[in-house]
C-alpha cells in the first residue's frame, strides 16, 4: 500500500501536532505546532478511556508529539500515533504530568516520528486524573507552516475514542 512507512522517503517538514486551541502555528524548540481548535471549552473529565482523532498531513513530516490539555499536576497518560490499519507505529512511555504554558502539556515521543504525507494516522491519548479544559470548534482542516514551508492537516472523528474527543471537541 502507499501508506506503508518503509523508511526510504526523504522526511519533510518538522511538525508537532498540537491538539490545542487557535490556528496559528507556534515555533518551540525546532518544531511548528499545528492547532486545530478555535477555542477552549468547558471542563474535561477523565475515564481511563481514550481520545483519539484521525489526521493526515499533505505532506513528509516529522511528528515530535502532541499538546494535551493540563490544569494541574495531577495527570499520567501516554500518546501513541497509529497507521491506518489501527496499529501503533509510535508511543511515548507512561508519565506523570502537570500544566505546561497556557494550560498545555507538550507531550513528546521519545524520538520524532516520520509520517507520510497523503495518510491517515490516528493520534490516540490515555489520560488518568483531575478535568481539564478541552478544545472547542474543531477544524476539518488547516494549514500550519513550518520554516516558511506550508503543511495542511486534515482532521475526521476516529472510532478509537471511547472518550468523547472527535472532530469537533476534546483534547
Amino acid at each position: 500500500p502507499a501508506c506503508v512507512l518503509d523508511g526510504s522517503v526523504q522526511p519533510g517538514s518538522s511538525m508537532s501536532l498540537s491538539l490545542e486551541e487557535n490556528t496559528t502555528t507556534t515555533f518551540s524548540s525546532s518544531y511548528a505546532a499545528a492547532k486545530r481548535f478555535s477555542s477552549k471549552g468547558g471542563s474535561w473529565g477523565y475515564s481511563q478511556g481514550v481520545e483519539a482523532v484521525k489526521f493526515m498531513p499533505d505532506t513528509d513530516i516529522y511528528l515530535y508529539g502532541f499538546g494535551l490539555f493540563a490544569e494541574t499536576q495531577s495527570y499520567t497518560g501516554h500518546i501513541k500515533v497509529c497507521d491506518e490499519d489501527s496499529l501503533s507505529i509510535a508511543e511515548s512511555p507512561k508519565i506523570s504530568y502537570g500544566s505546561g504554558p497556557g494550560g498545555i502539556y507538550d507531550m513528546l515521543f521519545d524520538s520524532p516520528v516520520f509520517l507520510k504525507g497523503g495518510c491517515w494516522y490516528t493520534a490516540c491519548a490515555t489520560i488518568t486524573g483531575s478535568n481539564s479544559q478541552s478544545g472547542s470548534g474543531g477544524r476539518t482542516t488547516i494549514t500550519a507552516e513550518d520554516n516558511g514551508v506550508p503543511v495542511q492537516f486534515q482532521f475526521k472523528s476516529s472510532s478509537m475514542s471511547s472518550n468523547g474527543t472527535d472532530v469537533n471537541s476534546g483534547q
